[in-house]
């Protein structure tokens, strides 16, 4: 495998618009700084300087002197494309929350991307920084949502008995069930306050994207096993639910290596078994149960139902694929 390596050389010969770093680097500043003075939550603005940082790091790697529409290309093609290199993505060839070899990005992560850089630019183009984007004459990445892929019933029966046989097996078995029970996000669990959290009511209240909160329910098995965890250890209303290993609030990084470990130790293998997979589980089985796709939404904290939409078309097909399977029909016409 080869190293990534850009043209070099094309600055003065690309048409355009060119931002030089000084530029770049103080109207990135400028630009997160506004995130906190509009309110907007701080995911939304540590997910901004992660992107705008990227960029930055990736003229520095390659001594570019600047950005242009070229050099945006160039940048969204080594996104997809620099895990096949040896020196792999932003100089790691390990990813660092397994250790395993990197990955391709998805189709969705390279379209983020891209549009965390077309707002960026706007942006600027708004404030009068630069007469035009250099993102205006790129073509967004074709997004390809990832097939929804949720665990089995045989999954989660050995992903319970393998919660019971960790280090911290009550704390482990109650975020498994929260996370089948709710479908919350990795964030919105390990974020979790114990003053979120009502027992006998049967509900918490999760922060979700845009900083939105939104209370979501559970059932009366993940409250047996919530009140199993909590009552080992009193907490003040602002501890969190979920304490890490070494004390404090879970990352979203441990959250997928315990995830990852607790999968590993029941057999379960496949290319994606992390809190996400839950939040799968979670919505088909809700579909699949006669709820509501309203509710399913609202309890997803989806701003709209285009996301929900793909549960709802894996559900309608697993109908189809039972009611032929069990056609009563079939069973007493049958030749």
């Amino acid at each position: 495998m080869t190293m990534w390596s850009p043209p070099f050389g094309y600055l003065t010969s690309v048409k355009g618009v060119f931002i030089d770093e000084k530029t770049l680097v103080h109207a990135a500043d400028s630009w997160i700084m506004e995130c906190h003075v509009r309110l907007l939550s701080d995911r939304t603005a540590d997910n901004r300087r992660r992107v705008i940082d990227k960029l930055i790091w990736f003229i520095r790697e390659n001594n570019i002197d600047g950005v242009n529409t070229l050099v945006i290309k160039q940048f969204l093609a080594y996104i997809s494309t620099a895990h096949k290199t040896e020196q792999g993505r932003w100089g790691h060839k390990l990813s660092s929350r397994n250790g395993t070899e990197m990955k391709p990005v998805s189709s969705e992560t390279s379209l983020t991307y891209f549009r965390v850089l077309r707002t960026f630019f706007k942006w600027m183009e708004t404030e009068e920084m630069i007469i035009a984007a250099p993102t205006a004459a790129v073509k967004p990445p074709i997004s390809r949502p990832d097939q929804i892929n949720p665990f089995s019933e045989s999954d989660i029966r050995a992903i319970l008995s393998s919660a019971t046989k960790s280090n911290n097996p009550n704390r482990d078995r109650a975020i498994i069930l929260i996370l089948l029970d709710t479908g919350i996000r990795a964030s919105e669990l390990a974020n979790m306050k114990f003053e979120d959290l009502d027992i006998i009511a049967r509900t918490t209240y999760v922060t979700g994207k845009g900083n939105i909160r939104r209370m979501v329910a559970f059932g009366s098995a993940t409250a047996r096993a919530m009140w199993t965890y909590l009552k080992m250890k009193e907490r003040a209303k602002e501890d969190p639910v979920f304490i890490s290993d070494r004390g404090g609030f879970l990352s979203k990084d441990s959250l997928y290596t315990l995830i990852k470990r607790i999968c590993d130790r029941a057999g379960v293998t496949r290319d994606k078994c992390g809190p996400h997979t839950f939040r799968h589980t979670f919505a088909v089985e809700f579909l699949r149960q006669g709820g509501n796709i309203f509710t399913l939404q609202q309890m997803l904290g989806h701003s709209t139902l285009s996301m929900t939409n793909h549960y709802v078309l894996l559900a309608q097909a697993d109908i189809k694929m039972q009611a032929r399977k069990f056609s009563p029909a079939n069973k007493y016409a049958a030749k």
